[in-house]
């Protein structure tokens, strides 16, 4: 049927984008400092979602890339630590920008998961060489830009290709899908290119934020201390209501210490 296909092209396509972020990972870190290679799987299906690349310097790599861009570990490498002793956890593989204090975590040995902790009392004591910064693909940082931009130009290419192969399948079933995509092809290619505020997400990290007052915010009704502004229809001098007796229609005393009989 047509939707077990669109399952099927929708597989390949994920398998396209997998294979090429692990060919890039491979390329750019250099396939000698590569320890192990494992494959994440999510939600017990058989697609896998994610890779992580263990080097020889105890550094890893995810495809996700949230240690270099965000500074953090991400939840599929802590999965790997839980399965294997090769992976080890360094302070210093989260970004100093995330620390409370400038402490210098340089010399703290690597830790594995305390599961195997009765092997080698889950302390990995290296050699005292200072460690500057654990970084999968090496001290220079202008390498390390450059790496990863190719790395991201390359992994978006994968994945626009994966999804403009299952948008040209669905385009091809009817004429009016295809009309609708070649418009909105059309649409996308001539417009100007703006810059996008969200592009570069670690940088907005590392800025130092400025803070401001609150906006005030006004309350419903006058404010306190004027007067109300009467309508046109309201007459200027208006008498005030007063209650009359019920018994004589006087004003001034009820019905009850009314004195008239």
């Amino acid at each position: 049927s047509s939707d077990d296909c669109n399952i099927e092209i929708r597989d390949a396509s994920e398998a396209e984008v997998q294979q090429i972020t692990l060919k890039q990972i491979i390329a750019l870190v250099d396939l000698i400092n590569i320890t192990e290679i494992w494959s994440i799987i999510v939600n017990n299906t058989t697609a896998i979602k994610h890779y992580i690349v263990l080097l020889k310097n105890n550094s890893h790599i995810c495809s996700c890339l949230s240690t270099i861009q965000q500074g953090v570990v991400c939840r599929h490498y802590f999965q790997v630590m839980l399965t294997t002793s090769n992976a080890k956890f360094h302070i210093r593989l989260i970004s100093s920008r995330w620390y409370y204090k400038d402490l210098d975590g340089s010399n703290e040995p690597f830790f594995t998961a305390d599961k195997f902790c009765k092997e080698n009392d889950g302390i990995i004591q290296e050699s005292p060489v200072h460690i500057d910064y654990l970084c999968a693909y090496g001290q220079d940082k202008d390498f390390l830009e450059e790496g990863l931009n190719t790395y991201q130009q390359r992994l978006v290419y994968g994945e626009l290709h994966g999804m403009y192969k299952k948008a040209l399948h669905k385009a091809l079933q009817n004429k009016s899908s295809s009309q609708q995509l070649i418009d909105l092809l059309k649409e996308f290619t001539e417009e100007t290119d703006e810059p996008s505020e969200d592009e570069n997400f670690s940088d907005k990290e590392n800025q130092e934020h400025v803070l401001h007052n609150p906006k005030k915010r006004r309350g419903k009704g006058r404010p306190l201390g004027t007067k109300r502004f009467k309508s046109s229809q309201e007459t200027k001098n208006k008498e005030k209501h007063q209650r009359r007796c019920k018994k004589c229609g006087n004003v001034g005393h009820y019905q009850k210490n009314c004195n008239n009989v």
